[in-house]
């Protein structure tokens, strides 16, 4: 069964008993806690389930400026876990990322290790390294901003035209995301993008080799970037437990639910994984869509 809360400004979606071992889901940019429903009502017979509106996203609006940057958001969803959601039990069994949320997820994991100490990555990454690249890609970001307002069709029909969502181009999975993503609020998103984008998130690369947090990697095979920088990843963090899933692309959730169902429940579990994808050339410089 689900229930909504909605403690302190952020809007969540809860299902399963609050018994149970504890997941919670970060979604990606233009996504909301629904996002993850199929999943979900997979998993939520055995464990905790939580899902979350980030900021500009679903019912999780008009918060203060410095509530939508990376920083800002972590501090919310810390506090929401410790403070309100669960009183008697302030950390989560796995935090599970997707994309803008797989970052999220590791700024967490990194930042907070006691209350996330463990985290699944899909599609994510530390960010941008090099400060250059990082106001070149906030310059990106802003006019994106401008796109979204000026109108949202236009740039969703632009943005899933990246290579990044080649494997999206044949279905009509493509058409539903625009048709999902039409519902957003352009101001909202626009806000979103420029405090929680790639150009204004701190690089984290610095500190995952440290990582107090067991981090866990997944790719799509036909995301050869992503693949490439999950590969980046495992050599600056060798303990980084590193899935590569076949037939899929950037946004795995989508494309193979239950590949996503049985990835959680071998984490859950705590099934060990000495499997290492295979070299996947040399490393890449670390520009992302």
């Amino acid at each position: 069964m689900k229930f909504t809360l909605n403690p302190g400004p952020l809007h969540w979606l809860e299902w399963g008993d609050d018994r149970n071992p504890r997941i919670v889901f970060l979604h990606g940019f233009m996504g909301s806690s629904q996002d993850w429903e199929k999943i979900i009502n997979d998993l939520a017979q055995d464990y905790h389930c939580l899902a979350v509106d980030l900021p500009g996203h679903g019912q999780s609006l008009g918060l203060e400026p410095a509530q939508y940057t990376m920083p800002g958001t972590a501090q919310l969803l810390q506090e929401a876990l410790v403070q309100q959601l669960s009183p008697q039990r302030h950390f989560a069994n796995l935090l599970v990322g997707y994309s803008m949320g797989g970052r999220l997820a590791l700024y967490l994991s990194l930042s907070f290790p006691q209350s996330f100490p463990q985290a699944q990555i899909i599609s994510g990454s530390p960010g941008l390294s090099d400060f250059k690249a990082r106001k070149a890609r906030r310059d990106i970001d802003l006019l994106r901003c401008t796109e979204i307002r000026d109108d949202l069709k236009v740039f969703l029909r632009k943005w899933y035209r990246q290579p990044l969502f080649e494997s999206l181009w044949k279905t009509s999975a493509q058409e539903v995301l625009i048709e999902q993503r039409l519902r957003n609020n352009p101001e909202e998103l626009g806000k979103s993008l420029k405090y929680l984008g790639l150009g204004s998130q701190p690089s984290l690369w610095g500190k995952l080799p440290n990582s107090a947090s067991k981090l866990h990697q997944i790719a799509g095979e036909l995301d050869p970037k992503f693949v490439s920088i999950s590969q980046e990843m495992a050599n600056c963090y060798p303990a980084l437990d590193l899935r590569v899933l076949p037939n899929v692309g950037h946004n795995i959730p989508l494309e193979n639910p239950t590949a996503m169902v049985a990835e959680i429940r071998r984490i859950m579990e705590g099934q060990s994984d000495d499997h290492k994808p295979r070299a996947m050339g040399e490393k890449t410089s670390q520009s992302q869509p």
